[in-house]
């Protein structure tokens, strides 16, 4: 006898959002054809006929590594830690590039190869995520594409090799933060928003400056005169310092916290002016510490034309 046998719809379909991939570009050192270097993206597929594309296998976009500093006794096990500190990073990057044809390929090839020359500078390493988020890192080429002229290595119209760049400063740097205050009330969205006021010879205190990445980071101090002096203070670690020198109207300073820069600069019309030794003995052109700080400054003899801008670029462990 027939068995009936009921229809079966197909199970719904549920749509697939396109693969969004994290992005990474390779900004060369400035050079007279390049004033400000010029940006390859290494994640450029265009086609199946050219492009340049990262393969698996990226290795030191995470932690870096670390440099231990210890005292040893003989007479006690195991050591005594006197320092911690990062060590310089090497990151590998696996490309793969190829061309429609063989002028195609090897005209890639060597614009490439011409942003990578480390004889130029320091060139930047950037690390896009699909949201939008930028992690860079100031890098030097090292090694990878000396050549191996095998099936493996290279054809024709395409070309692969394993990238080594070297960065000297180890943390990744995330967007510049800024914020500037002024009289009557901040100059810039400053959190928390405040109606902040600067008068003669007042004490400005209890700012809180957020440091959003995860190492600590140094800012940037513009000066807009006048003013008879300026210290800053940060209340998590109580480091300060003082320029003890009257600044004129409309003049700027910078004082520069930066590591391997430490500068105090005057900005007048023409030539900048080293005011370093403007600066009070044993000032500490310090940091902002990891998450909240409270920061106090003073400015005896500000006016409404005062303002104090702080910058900085946030710094982290890793790139993602």
């Amino acid at each position: 006898m027939p068995i009936l046998v009921g229809t079966t719809a197909p199970p719904p379909v549920t749509p697939v959002a396109p693969s969004l991939a994290t992005d990474l570009f390779w900004t060369s050192a400035p050079t007279p054809e390049f004033p400000t270097g010029r940006r390859t993206q290494l994640t450029n597929w265009q086609s199946y006929t050219r492009g340049i594309v990262v393969r698996p296998g990226v290795m030191g976009l995470l932690m870096p590594t670390w440099d231990f500093f210890a005292d040893r006794s003989p007479a006690i096990d195991g050591e005594t830690i006197r320092g911690v500190r990062a060590a310089p990073r090497e990151i590998s990057i696996p490309l793969y590039l190829w061309g429609a044809d063989r002028d195609e390929c090897l005209t890639i090839f060597r614009d490439l190869i011409s942003d990578l020359n480390p004889q130029d500078g320091e060139g930047i390493l950037e690390i896009r995520e699909p949201a939008g988020q930028t992690r860079t890192i100031g890098a030097y080429y090292a090694g990878g594409f000396e050549g191996s002229d095998d099936d493996d290595a290279q054809g024709r119209t395409w070309m692969s090799a394993i990238l080594t760049f070297r960065a000297p400063r180890p943390f990744w740097e995330g967007e510049q933060w800024s914020r500037s205050w002024g009289i009557g009330g901040t100059v810039g969205d400053f959190f928390p928003l405040l109606p902040l006021t600067v008068r003669n010879s007042q004490v400005i205190g209890a700012l809180t400056v957020p440091n959003v990445g995860n190492v600590r980071a140094f800012p940037i101090w513009e000066l807009t005169g006048p003013f008879n002096s300026f210290t800053a203070s940060n209340g998590r670690t109580g480091k300060a310092f003082t320029y003890n020198y009257a600044l004129a109207a409309g003049k700027k300073l910078l004082i520069d916290t930066r590591e391997g820069v430490k500068a105090v600069i005057e900005e007048p019309a023409g030539t900048p002016i080293n005011q370093w030794q403007r600066m009070t003995a044993g000032a500490s052109l310090w940091p902002l510490e990891r998450g909240d700080n409270s920061v106090t400054f003073s400015a005896p003899g500000a006016t409404a034309q005062s303002q104090v801008k702080l910058t900085y670029r946030p710094r982290y462990l890793a790139a993602y």
